[in-house]
């Protein structure tokens, strides 16, 4: 059996992959590609986090907050990976990808780790990766960042966008998977539609996985699944986050602030402009020594990155009634959660008054505590049961503490 791991990059049209992937699971299978279950849908963000060495974003989601923790957590992992493979029998290809594994393994002992857990079960692995020119790369990681929390400007985030950073550098990317599974076993491609087969990532996905013969049984219906923010809405998330934060104190997301976003993106009028940087062109020239030996070492018949330079494209001047819109549209926003606030606060306020501070206290507990544990579990269904009754102790320690605290 084959095993291939698409590693990412991230911003190279992985959320899109990755939900189309699993919208055509029995089509894939019916092909032989067999898509894991239970690390993780569609993102197989399990691996990367069982591999790494120190607790990230994940651990730290699900407050796992220690080594003894996360091992506890994931302890089953060779066990539900062997119930994967004995599912895959039927399968040639068993498929696992998370861009996670970009970002988040970036040690050859933690390289090597997966390496060592895979090798018993595979005759053959297989590493896919794509990469995106830096500071186009970097400025659609902005619109992430935005969404995700962040409150700093595009310029003291595009200063860290250097070679020495190691998630911008795709030399030392290609090096450390390639030293570690054979250069041989890697299939660096560029994200750039003009050189997809078709112009289409997924077909393109399938021709780098050796699988072009499975297009015939998939559906191509799914669209984008994480689009750009336009450059007006990246500066009112930025002020909301500064106002809202995105986290609780105790690290629970904080659902006002998820709230006031996603109203942001019903109105069209802030859709205007694009993310740009006026200095893109000089953030890209900090690669290209590192980025020749790339493609000359791993691509030598691409002809490099074609730069898409934003500021070149410019930004329209916009009109009287335009700005008039912009305005409108986000006091509208406010207003209309104002107004779904102050309902929630009557709705506490009566239920405390009528005695009910078990109901009201799970309601805070929901809102602040369980949000992305419940909103996991529900939207998720193919996680196994194992790791369900694994989220219940996280959950419950949480529930406890608040309740100390009042």
């Amino acid at each position: 059996m084959r095993c291939v791991i698409h590693i990412g990059t991230e911003k190279t049209g992985t959320s899109l992959l990755q939900e189309w992937l699993y919208a055509n699971f029995k089509g894939l299978c019916k092909s032989g590609i067999w898509l894991t279950e239970r690390f993780g849908t569609p993102n197989n963000r399990h691996f990367p986090a069982y591999f790494r060495v120190q607790p990230d974003d994940f651990a730290l989601q699900y407050m796992l907050n220690s080594p003894e923790e996360k091992e506890a957590f994931l302890r089953s992992f060779r066990d539900d990976f062997e119930a994967e493979i004995a599912k895959a029998k039927s399968c040639h290809t068993i498929l696992i990808t998370s861009e996670h594994f970009h970002s988040r393994l970036t040690d050859t002992a933690e390289v090597a780790a997966l390496r060592a857990f895979l090798d018993p079960y595979f005759d053959s692995i297989e590493i896919v990766c794509y990469f995106r020119e830096q500071s186009d790369m970097a400025l659609s990681s902005y619109s992430t960042h935005v969404k995700g929390g962040g409150d700093e400007d595009i310029d003291s985030v595009m200063a860290n966008v250097a070679p020495y950073n190691p998630y911008y550098n795709f030399l030392s990317i290609a090096d450390l998977w390639s030293g570690v599974f054979g250069k041989e076993n890697c299939r660096f491609r560029i994200y750039d539609r003009a050189r997809f087969i078709s112009r289409d990532i997924r077909r393109d996905f399938l021709e780098a996985i050796g699988a072009q013969t499975a297009a015939s049984e998939l559906s191509f219906d799914i669209e984008n699944k994480n689009p750009a923010l336009s450059g007006v809405q990246a500066i009112v998330f930025r002020q909301i986050n500064r106002a809202i934060p995105y986290f609780n104190e105790d690290g629970g997301i904080n659902r006002q602030n998820v709230r006031l976003k996603a109203t942001c993106l019903e109105y069209s009028a802030l859709a205007a402009g694009t993310i740009f940087f006026p200095s893109q062109d000089e953030v890209a020239a900090r690669f290209n020594e590192s980025n020749h030996i790339f493609f000359e070492t791993y691509l030598p018949n691409e002809r490099g990155f074609t730069y898409n330079f934003r500021e070149k494209i410019g930004q329209p001047e916009m009109t009287e009634a335009e700005i008039s819109d912009i305005v409108a549209s986000v006091s509208q926003c406010f207003l209309k959660e104002i107004k779904q606030l102050n309902a929630q606060e009557r709705t506490v306020n009566a239920q405390e008054r009528a005695g009910s501070s078990r109901v009201s206290m799970f309601a805070r507990w929901r809102q602040v505590a369980d949000y992305k544990i419940h909103k996991w579990l529900s939207e998720t269904p193919l996680v196994s049961r194992k790791i369900r009754k694994r989220f219940r102790g996280p959950a419950e320690r949480r529930r406890r503490q608040l309740r100390s605290k009042r």
